[in-house]
């Protein structure tokens, strides 16, 4: 009798769920992630603390802070606030 073989996907990312981005889009995404990053270094607090104060995971954060993920309008909202501005005006004037 042939063994059966799993048919669970080797990348378990949904298709549904991948967005293609420009060059240009991945830029940006890498300027804000950095963005994030220094301004913790700023304020010496860590991704993890951010993660807690905004609810979501590390793992999520640290996607987004690397400039791998594309992710939501309201998530960035949430990590502005997290950080302590009082608008996104006032943390993208720098970029």
């Amino acid at each position: 009798m042939p063994e059966l073989k799993s048919k669970s996907p080797k990348n378990r990312r949904s298709k549904s769920r991948e967005f293609i981005t420009t060059p240009l889009e991945r830029k940006l995404l890498k300027t804000l992630g950095l963005q994030i990053q220094n301004e913790l270094h700023k304020q010496n607090k860590s991704l993890e603390w951010l993660a807690v104060q905004i609810g979501l995971s590390r793992s999520a954060l640290q996607e987004i802070v690397a400039g791998r993920s594309n992710f939501r309008f309201l998530t960035l909202v949430a990590i502005v606030q997290g950080l302590g501005y009082r608008g996104l005006r006032d943390f993208l004037k720098d970029l």
